[in-house]
């Protein structure tokens, strides 16, 4: 409050449980079920709030709705949903063994017409989402070339729309400017 005063929390993740979990603890031993009570939510990994209020907040550790915009009742009014971006790549022909790749949000920012930039540290993209929380794009990529990251791990906007992104392993800061592109189709979600 305006007193400095502590006045609560807002905004929590939940934990969730399946059937089938749920009838495991119905024939679980007290142990197993004290072991299954230290179960905490998935954490948030970053958040920014802006001007009118809104908290938009990253959330790790889960397979869906990894990017919040929470109101002042910490109610995500974003649609449920997969936020970014999930592939299985093939690692070995013979065997078919394959590795399985997904977003992981660590920071998040949004500029004065509510457009969401999340950045994803796993696949090394930002993805632009509209005021609703749907898709526009997603660009960057891992890897060492130009425009490429190895360890993003922070985001930022300048006054001229141009995305910033902080490579922890490299030390970079890479400059991202708008193509006219991106400005019409940014503009299209204007209200």
């Amino acid at each position: 409050n305006t007193k400095g005063e502590y006045v609560g929390n807002t905004g929590m993740t939940w934990t969730t449980t399946s059937l089938t979990e749920y009838l495991w603890s119905k024939l679980s031993s007290s142990n197993d079920i004290v072991e299954r009570a230290s179960l905490t939510a998935p954490p948030y990994s970053n958040f920014y709030i802006s001007d009118e209020g809104w908290i938009y907040a990253t959330v790790i550790q889960v397979d869906k709705d990894q990017v919040c915009k929470l109101n002042t009742s910490g109610t995500n009014v974003f649609p449920p949903a997969v936020y970014g971006r999930s592939y299985r790549e093939l690692t070995d022909e013979k065997t078919w063994a394959s590795k399985q790749y997904a977003s992981n949000f660590v920071d998040i920012t949004v500029d004065e017409k509510g457009i969401v930039y999340a950045l994803d540290s796993e696949l090394g993209n930002v993805f632009l989402y509209d005021q609703e929380g749907n898709n526009l794009a997603f660009f960057g990529s891992k890897g060492t070339y130009r425009g490429r990251f190895q360890k993003p791990v922070a985001i930022g906007l300048l006054k001229d729309g141009s995305v910033v992104v902080l490579d922890n392993q490299t030390g970079f800061v890479t400059t991202f400017k708008p193509t006219e592109f991106c400005n019409l189709m940014k503009e299209g979600t204007y209200q």
